[in-house]
């Protein structure tokens, strides 16, 4: 198709706002995005973030853009038609409060809105494009909505963007034809014929999609169909012509998008320019988008004519980048001014060193902030240390911090090129008279130990101090000290420059590192005056008395690692193989033929197709027949062949994920393989871990128990592995937290607490407890802890949601304080907007809870229920961990704690 753009046309964005307002409402809904305030955010977050998107992609670069809004349901459509649109859902609340912050951003980047009374959004973006279309400029229209198809033209000016899961979809005539039969100047008849059930257009009763392509590709307009009703053959479809012809032409009239509305729309003086910097400053602040704060010059450049503009602007300017970037700090220029003195010094000197570390030595207390490279621990080179100290910060006898006021921070950078520096600088490392400060402190602390120091009296650590703040909000240095100090410092990725790797910092000139690391370092210091004046006292004590030895703990444990058996590896993959050959070969013999088992689709086509098993409900979409575990095991009660599928997968997922992935991380360092664990990720307040993750060992089947035991201790001969957990944690903590006395009894009788759970339920003696009766008090145990529904535990039981009711109901008559606690907690959780732990870990759920989506809300009220014993057992291990490793430090034992995971504790013991 050759495009009628004009050479010097420009290309125009104009969006339909309701549309990509509501699609970024129920896209986002899940994050609960909402300000200090507790004002919803996250349609208005989503909706700049698609414009932020399409503005920086160079495929498009749009010259100009304008957002069209609807006013009111009442249009010459519904004039006409009353019912049009009527079965539309009335705008959620919490998006119709995120309209107003919409337009005022709109506003504040100086983006126009049109609208016009007794007018569509459509009808409005219709007569801009069409204006647009004749002068030859191109004219992009992004909408979730595919009537604008029709305002698509041959000669390529208008397009239309509708966003999809991976990205956009740019559609011109030959894409709409390829999704929908007919070409764009046939929407109109096309929704005449089939009617559009979301516009509550009525269309022809009983005429589809592909009946309606199909007479459009034959007669070409609605006209011409019904100039020529006495050549179509087909009976009944003639009589549904003719029966319908008046309410198609009524469904055409609906469908039409108006090109000719009254709107002031002058396309010369239409360009990207924000006249008032302020404006975005402010708007972006009171929404709390820091993330766009910290972006700012990439998000503000295609809006920066530099040549034309900089007299309207050029305080905001830094003239000496040609892009003319905006200078970043400058956003913040209007604030309150800083107070704090802030004097930077870089030590390039040995009599500089020696000078410094005589008066650190004298300070009690310090900031400190290590950069290096980010390689792996083992290879990482340590560039540059910066520390901090001021006046006015004390510490209690409880080793707590106290802080006045902070009027000056003075700051240090020592580059560090060689082992040397390391080597003077460790009386200030292992001075325990000197409290340190630090945020994220246990990569750093590692980092030490890997390079043969050690960090002692670490007292605060302000990613941990954010964390049990809030968990669910951003930890990152940079985007605290945008949210909680208003300050803008560098992050690593501007530093470095895009799209380098990590290395690449240590090679920065020392100037200019050091003024990042005393960015850092100064801002840990004002971070930690704010959270430790801003945390509660039971947030206080999680901190100090929980999270900042638990450093420490995993510090070390990361360091130690775990060895593996890689001969006995070696000989569980050779059984693997022969299994997996045995395996595939009856699956083979079932189907009659060899076939790629790991191919979904191949695997759908001979279960539903050549063997014509049945699974119940729906399972197959546009991409093919599922053959998901859930498929499978329903198809598997009945049905070798699915049982050896899933067995077959079940063997592959583990030889690739574990039996042949783990040799490949032991590092050579040490000849094993080191974990990190995650402090400060979950909601919940446990630990995960990651690179590899070793928390998620399978034990629950035969062959996974056999994976575990490929980890042994360092000394295979001397030593072994201890492993010790909790018994039924969360249930324990279920009954002291509802004082359910029943609960308790049963717990400390030493009996099954699942087998007489079902003894109470069935009313049966212990004795006659069955297999299948504990299994499923098991079941509603651990369920009710989970805040499990009904629906929930039949599914899980295999039973009717009348029969689950049924059993809940025994349930709770056996332990009915547990009833109360369930019901405590979500009046508690509905007043409050958060729940928290036996010691005071708090999770916040006030957005989830007041979400239009009754999804949300069913999650938010089993986190709330399940939050205080998880969180709390969470607590608990953590607490056993730093008392572990304390005793095992302080008495000198051999025996290292090396892993965790979430109730049980892994020690490599003599």
């Amino acid at each position: 198709m050759v495009e009628n753009v004009g050479k010097n046309a420009k290309t125009f964005l104009l969006i339909d706002g309701h549309a990509l307002a509501f699609r970024m409402f129920y896209a986002l809904e899940r994050t609960g995005m909402r300000n200090s305030e507790k004002q919803p955010t996250w349609a208005v977050y989503g909706f700049f973030k698609a414009i932020f998107d399409i503005l920086n992609d160079p495929q498009i670069h749009p010259d100009a853009i304008a957002v069209a809004f609807d006013v009111g349901r009442q249009t010459f459509r519904v004039d006409k038609f009353p019912e049009y649109k009527a079965n539309r859902e009335s705008m959620p609340d919490e998006l119709h409060s995120q309209l107003g912050l919409i337009i005022e951003g709109l506003q504040a980047f100086s983006i126009p809105i049109y609208t016009k009374e007794g007018f569509e959004a459509d009808d409005v973006i219709g007569t801009i494009a069409t204006k647009a279309s004749k002068l030859n400029h191109k004219t992009l229209i992004l909408t979730g909505d595919q009537d604008s198809f029709q305002l698509i033209d041959e000669g390529g000016c208008i397009r239309v963007l509708i966003p999809s899961k991976g990205g956009l979809i740019e559609y011109d005539c030959e894409k709409v034809y390829n999704k929908l039969g007919v070409y764009p100047s046939q929407i109109i008849d096309y929704k005449a014929l089939r009617g559009d059930t979301s516009d509550n257009i009525p269309g022809i009763r009983g005429i589809g999609e592909k009946t309606a392509a199909k007479l459009l590709s034959t007669y070409g307009t609605l006209e011409n169909i019904y100039a020529n009703i006495d050549n179509i053959k087909e009976k009944a479809l003639k009589q549904k012509l003719i029966d319908g012809e008046e309410i198609a032409k009524l469904s055409q009239y609906l469908a039409t998008i108006d090109r000719n509305v009254d709107v002031a729309f002058d396309i010369d003086k239409i360009s990207l320019v924000i006249e008032d910097l302020n404006q975005v400053n402010n708007f972006l602040k009171k929404v709390q988008f820091y993330s766009f704060l910290k972006n700012i010059n990439t998000i503000l450049r295609p809006f920066i004519d530099l040549q034309t503009k900089t007299g309207q602007i050029d305080h905001k300017i830094d003239e000496s980048k040609q892009l003319g970037f905006f200078d970043v700090q400058a956003v913040f220029a209007d604030d309150k001014k800083e107070t704090t003195e802030q004097i930077d010094t870089i030590i390039e000197t040995p009599e500089q060193l020696d000078k410094l570390i005589s008066n650190l030595s004298k300070k009690s207390v310090l900031t400190m902030d290590i950069q290096s490279d980010e390689k792996d621990f083992w290879d990482t080179r340590i560039c540059g240390i910066a520390f901090s100290y001021v006046e006015g910060v004390t510490l209690s006898d409880a080793n707590r911090l106290s802080f006045s006021e902070i009027k000056k921070i003075e700051t240090f950078f020592i580059p560090v090129k060689d082992d040397f520096v390391l080597q003077k600088l460790k009386p200030i490392f292992e001075n325990e008279k000197i409290t340190k400060i630090m945020h994220d402190a246990k990569r750093q602390i590692k980092l030490l130990k890997f390079n043969g120091y050690e960090l002692k009296n670490l007292v605060f650590d302000t990613m941990l101090a954010r964390y049990i703040k809030d968990p669910s909000q951003n930890l990152s240095l940079t985007m605290q000290a945008l949210e909680v100090l208003n300050t803008v410092i560098q992050d690593r990725e501007s530093l470095i420059g895009k799209g380098k790797t990590q290395k690449d910092i240590c090679e920065l000139p020392n100037d200019v590192l050091s003024k990042y690391a005393y960015a850092n370092s100064a801002t840990i210091f004002k971070l930690a005056q704010h959270w430790s004046k801003n945390l509660n006292e039971k947030e206080l004590n999680l901190l100090y008395d929980i999270e900042i030895p638990l450093t420490y703990t995993l510090a070390s444990m990361e360091y130690e690692g775990v060895s593996i058996d890689e001969r006995y590896l070696k000989e569980i993959e050779t059984s693997i193989d022969k299994d997996l050959e045995k395996c595939e070969s009856e699956i083979y013999s079932i189907a009659g033929e060899t076939f790629n088992i790991n191919s979904p689709k191949k695997v759908g086509e001979i279960l539903f197709e050549k063997l014509n098993l049945k699974a119940k409900g729906k399972n197959k979409t546009k991409t093919g027949y599922s053959t998901s575990a859930q498929v499978l095991e329903q198809l598997a009660e009945e049905n070798l062949i699915a049982q050896k599928i899933l067995e077959q997968r079940h063997l592959a997922k583990l030889k690739s994920t574990y039996v042949e992935a783990l040799p490949r991380l032991v590092i050579p360092f040490d000849e094993r393989i080191h974990t990190t664990f995650n402090q400060a990720e979950t909601l919940t307040g446990r630990l995960s871990s990651s690179n590899p993750n070793l928390q998620n060992i399978p034990i629950r089947t035969k062959l996974g128990n056999k994976i575990r035991g490929a980890f042994v201790p360092k000394d295979k001969e001397k030593s072994l592995i201890m492993s010790a957990d909790y018994s039924q944690i969360e249930l324990r903590l279920l009954a002291h937290i509802s004082g359910d006395e029943n609960m308790i009894e049963a717990l400390n009788s030493n009996v099954d607490i699942h087998t007489l759970t079902a003894s109470k339920v069935f009313n049966v003696s212990i004795d006659d407890v069955t297999k299948e009766m504990r299994s499923k008090a098991k079941t509603v145990n651990f369920g009710i802890v989970y805040g499990q529904s009904k629906y929930g535990l039949a599914k899980s039981l295999g039973i009717s949601a009348a029969e689950a009711q049924t059993f809940i109901e025994k349930y709770f008559e056996t332990y009915p304080k547990i009833l109360l606690y369930m019901q405590t907690i979500k009046d508690f959780v509905q007043k409050t907007g958060y729940v928290e732990t036996v010691y005071g870990r708090r999770r916040y759920l006030e957005a989830q809870l007041n979400s239009s989506n009754f999804q949300i809300r069913e999650f938010a009220q089993r986190a709330a229920i399940n939050q205080p014993l998880q969180g709390t057992a969470a607590d608990l291990i953590k607490i056993a961990m730093n008392n572990l490793y304390k005793k095992l430090v302080e008495g000198h034992y051999k025996s290292k704690l090396i892993l965790q995971v979430h109730d049980e504790l892994i020690v490599d013991a003599p």
